[in-house]
């Protein structure tokens, strides 16, 4: 193991065992970055995503969203527009992007130079807006965050998803990533949980990220449970939205005390797991670090020392059993 002080400890890799690559999406801002006087758009991801997958034995490798004039060119999305072929029917009415064939290009000659996808947290998706794309949708809340939601990060992440999904290499997702995941695959997000689910709790933590703030039940049998080897784990909180209706294929694997999804695994793929809380804010978590190590070592071809039994062997737990 090597040691540094500021970031802790990293994981070597025994001498000839190279570190798989990892895609780890990012966020697009369309504020200016005014840094270097620039004012142009820029992409961001949190540092705790690349320095736990360097710390799991991975080598972390940005896919970020190509610019919306790049792919999707100007032309104005008109209200009840066809959504493109083949795009989630969550997306219709109201998306129209001559440019998602080359976006589900680009995603796949990404991922067929990584061994993974890890899907991270950052803004509401912009389906949930007011001006989304589902018929009589909630008027959620803005996101508390202060970003504007971006449609280009949904569209690609979503064209990530299908060719990962496509290629099955593993997949892990991380707060929004997750409810991406849900959305993308046919299901629905709680577009504002203290608005819409009475009695929950807030899921928005006023603690530092790097402090937990409830717990979270595991299902008996599911991947996550398995790689965490502990029915029950504290986890930190930062998200206002949630799933809602569990997309078909996916299933729930773990539940906040006051019934919120905050865990659930794709049915019948490697390796397919969503986490709606941070690990990578709590590197020090022995479950974050578990949680990192299972996904390198199955990006890595070794899924069954990920996660035991338990990986990919879902059908039973979904269907009801402890």
């Amino acid at each position: 193991m090597a040691t540094n002080p500021e970031k802790g400890t990293f994981s070597a890799n025994p001498p000839g065992v190279r570190r798989p690559p990892v895609g780890l999406s990012t966020a697009f801002s369309s504020a200016p970055d005014d840094w270097d006087g620039s004012r142009l758009p820029f992409h961001r991801l949190n540092v705790g995503y690349a320095d736990c997958v360097y710390a799991a034995g991975g080598l972390p490798v940005l896919l970020p969203a190509p610019g919306p004039g790049t792919v999707f060119g100007d032309e104005p999305r008109e209200p009840g527009a066809r959504a493109p072929e083949g795009l989630p029917a969550n997306y219709g009415p109201g998306a129209a992007f001559p440019g998602l064939w080359l976006c589900r290009e680009l995603a796949r000659e990404a991922l067929a130079r990584v061994g993974g996808l890890i899907l991270t947290g950052g803004p509401d998706l912009a389906a949930t807006r007011p001006e989304g794309f589902r018929a009589g949708a909630a008027d959620p809340a803005r996101d508390p965050f202060g970003f504007d939601p971006v449609l280009v990060r949904d569209v690609w992440e979503t064209a990530l998803l299908e060719a990962a999904l496509a290629s099955r290499i593993p997949i892990l997702g991380i707060c929004r990533g997750l409810q991406l995941m849900n959305f993308a695959l046919g299901g629905t997000l709680h577009g504002d949980i203290g608005r819409e689910r009475e009695g929950s709790a807030d899921h928005l933590q006023k603690l530092p990220r790097g402090e937990f703030s409830h717990a979270v039940s595991l299902r008996g049998g599911s991947l996550v449970r398995g790689i965490c080897g502990k029915e029950t784990v504290s986890v930190n909180s930062g998200h206002h939205q949630a799933i809602k209706d569990v997309a078909p294929g996916l299933a729930v694997s773990g539940l906040s005390p006051d019934g919120v999804t905050e865990a659930a695994e794709i049915l019948g793929h490697p390796f397919g797991l969503g986490v709606q809380w941070h690990p990578e804010g709590t590197p020090d978590s022995p479950e974050s670090r578990a949680i990192f190590r299972a996904f390198v070592l199955a990006c890595a071809g070794a899924g069954a020392e990920a996660g035991g039994e338990a990986a990919g062997e879902a059908a039973g737990w979904a269907d009801g059993e402890d």
